[in-house]
């Protein structure tokens, strides 16, 4: 044989050679543990979009909505809520809603040389000074005093 058919049969049988171990290699595939991808989903937003409230959150958000305007109902007819409670030396001024009633606590003390009396008719001008100043008309709101002693 001729040295160029040598040469072209030896390609010739290593090309048939790759071509089969690729076969096999290539052909022979274990199966895939994965899952084959389905069809691709395309997204369309929907021309208006949508809030889905369950309906366990549907009565709270109605209380929610409720409870804002009464509070701000409240707010309007009392401003002067939002600046309680009102705190010195000789009373403490507070508001209950359920009654609506301010709670002015008068204090005393038990160690001074100045009457009770005196300490208390102190404590409550100022006190009615106080309210005054908040913007509280202390001839239409109803007001509990409660006196305490301090030592």
């Amino acid at each position: 044989m001729k040295k160029a058919e040598i040469i072209i049969t030896t390609i010739t049988i290593l090309l048939v050679l790759i071509v089969g171990v690729s076969i096999i290699y290539f052909g022979v595939r274990k199966p895939s543990l994965e899952p084959k991808p389905g069809p691709i989903q395309v997204f369309t937003p929907s021309p208006k979009p949508s809030i889905i409230i369950p309906q366990g959150l549907e009565g709270e958000k109605l209380n929610q909505e409720e409870y804002g305007q009464t509070r701000e109902e409240f707010i309007k007819s009392k401003p002067w809520v939002l600046k309680l409670p009102i705190k010195a030396g000789n009373y403490f001024i507070s508001y209950n809603p359920e009654t609506d009633t301010l709670i002015v606590e008068l204090y005393y003390l038990t160690s001074s040389s100045i009457p009770k009396e005196q300490q208390l008719t102190q404590a409550k001008e100022e006190s009615l000074n106080a309210m005054k100043s908040a913007g509280i008309d202390s001839n239409t709101q109803k007001i509990e005093y409660l006196e305490l002693a301090k030592q």
